[in-house]
């Protein structure tokens, strides 16, 4: 009887503790997020201040406990890609991303307020998806040096954060589906356009919007500047190719 109702009071607390993170996930986008305090997350979704400290001491306590939730259930929702090459691995993780924050705009904008800003994962500064990229660079390209490895996780996870923020919440989320996975294969090519190959050959190439200076012999995607536009098809083409490259080039800076 004693451990049925102990089971009883944890299983309670339980409930408390992964209310009180659904909480803060709904609040944490929010502009005064931060000057909230325990009471007030509870308070949000009914929980007296009682039954909070029960489980956490403060706001601060809950902030973490909800970090490292998000960071373990994140990559639980994005596969690691099984495409046999660079450029399909890249896609793939643009692509599940993008659909990941799609499919829970709530959790993705908990993830972009909460998580580190710096996409470098490091043991200090942890980032799941950053972690995902690094892997996926570390199995291609298993011999380049690791400043050039952080450098190019930095590169993709930039413009993954970028794409799919805009996708989301951004300008973008008037696309339609199709439209937003039609920019998300162009990324993904503009992506692989230098960066497997500067991998591969530790030469780290010079991109300025527009314009590519110091081009490896692999072949590189047309600059929008260049496509042609005589047609609404080649119009649409060079305008999705623009976006990809304000994306790419602009990175965090584009968010709002």
């Amino acid at each position: 009887m004693v451990i049925t109702m102990a089971k009883q009071a944890e299983d309670r607390l339980c409930r408390v503790r992964e209310r009180l993170i659904n909480s803060a996930i709904a609040l944490a986008p929010t502009p005064n997020f931060s000057e909230l305090t325990l009471d007030d997350i509870a308070h949000a979704y009914g929980i007296t201040s009682a039954e909070a400290r029960n489980c956490f001491a403060n706001a601060d306590e809950l902030v973490n406990a909800t970090r490292d939730y998000l960071s373990a259930t994140l990559p639980q929702n994005i596969d690691f890609p099984t495409a046999p090459d660079f450029a399909g691995a890249v896609k793939e993780l643009v692509m599940d991303y993008a659909k990941c924050a799609r499919s829970n705009t709530q959790f993705y904008r908990a993830m972009y307020s909460l998580l580190p800003a710096a996409p470098i994962a490091t043991s200090d500064n942890p980032n799941p998806v950053a972690a995902l990229v690094s892997r996926v660079i570390e199995q291609f390209a298993p011999d380049a040096p690791e400043w050039l490895r952080m450098t190019r996780t930095f590169a993709i996870f930039a413009c993954m954060h970028g794409y799919t923020h805009l996708c989301t919440v951004g300008s973008l989320r008037h696309l339609s589906t199709s439209a937003k996975d039609f920019l998300a294969d162009a990324l993904g090519q503009h992506l692989v356009s230098g960066i497997h190959d500067s991998l591969e050959t530790c030469r780290s190439l010079s991109v300025a919007p527009y314009e590519f200076f110091e081009l490896v012999d692999a072949v590189s995607t047309e600059p929008a500047k260049d496509l042609p536009r005589g047609t609404d098809a080649e119009r649409l083409a060079a305008l999705f190719r623009s976006s990809v490259e304000v994306i790419a080039h602009q990175g965090r800076r584009l968010l709002p």
